[in-house]
């Protein structure tokens, strides 16, 4: 992926940021302050930088998908068959993401899933070293897992995924987890994360916390049942609770993720949008955000405003 008007190459984005990509950067973000409001430069946010570049200098930007799409890195004292079982969920995950929504990323997504909290924490790490990124998730992710019998966690393009041996490998929880998990990472790569930036930048440049989260949970809960009607979940929801749109607002700026209600609320919004359009409409709203901003972007991809979306939620 590169960018060729005046002659300057940003690219290719499928390893370490080298020293011409940078100084490359750097030259244009004195040309474009618009470019000081990404993420900080890294493999992972190398995307959103080429496709904001070429969009401030009307340049066509694409890329190919990274042959890989996910890797599998497996904890050393898994049994066979659980490594199997894992194998199995990464290539549908896979097939689900690659082949039926068609997406294209241009850095590959990295799956370490261990029977140890410790272990998988710890191989995430050093995935995340290879990369030059600079968070160590192992503390967090071990605090974050404790006392649960599976659980996941990603970061710059890696996921660390863990269950306990005692209990077996749950392959239908693991299913929704990992490609949930994914799909945070997709979105990511076409739209960035934005973590360094504070609450506020992120909200802005994304769209409110509880419609990422929605969109992960819609993709997810079709890998694990694609037979079932997300019309069904919902009915079954709405007998269970009532939801209003104005409690949902509050999750706009959400960052417990583990709260009830924002789950909830998030599932349910998730479901409402892909029942009126579809999965595919989650992928072109990521596709989109880059360029129209995210609410220009969620009308195209949803066939309707935002506002719309909150006066009828919970009645859609």
């Amino acid at each position: 992926m590169q960018l060729t008007e005046e002659g300057i190459e940003v690219g290719p984005i499928d390893g370490i940021m080298g020293s011409k990509t940078r100084s490359g950067i750097q030259e244009l973000e004195n040309t474009h302050p618009e470019l000081n409001e990404l993420p900080p430069i890294s493999v992972s946010n190398a995307s959103v930088y080429c496709r904001t570049i070429g969009l401030l200098r009307n340049s066509t930007v694409g890329w190919s998908s990274v042959n890989g799409f996910i890797n599998l890195t497996t904890g050393r004292e898994m049994p066979t068959s659980h490594v199997q079982r894992a194998k199995a969920l990464i290539e549908n995950v896979t097939t689900f993401y690659r082949d039926d929504l068609n997406v294209l990323i241009p850095q590959t997504i990295e799956v370490v899933i261990s029977d140890s909290a410790d272990e998988a924490a710890a191989l995430a790490a050093a995935k995340l070293a290879i990369q030059g990124e600079h968070s160590d998730i192992t503390d967090g992710f071990i605090e974050w897992c404790r006392g649960y019998g599976y659980c996941g966690k990603s970061y710059g393009g890696v996921l660390a995924i863990s269950y306990a041996a005692a209990s077996g490998f749950p392959r239908n929880d693991m299913h929704e987890l990992i490609a949930h998990e994914i799909a945070h990472e997709i979105q990511a790569q076409y739209v960035g994360n934005f973590r360094a930036r504070g609450e506020e930048h992120r909200v802005s440049h994304r769209g409110p916390n509880w419609l990422t989260e929605a969109l992960a949970h819609a993709l997810a809960k079709h890998i694990r049942n694609p037979h079932k009607h997300p019309k069904y979940d919902l009915k079954k929801a709405n007998l269970r609770r009532e939801y209003e749109s104005e409690r949902l607002k509050d999750f706009i700026y959400q960052s417990s993720a583990w709260e009830d209600d924002f789950q909830d609320y998030s599932v349910f919004a998730g479901l409402s949008l892909v029942a009126k359009a579809s999965h595919h409409a989650v992928i072109k709203f990521w596709e989109k955000t880059p360029e129209l901003g995210w609410e220009d972007a969620f009308q195209l991809a949803f066939g309707l405003t935002v506002d719309g979306f909150y006066q009828k939620f919970g009645n859609l």
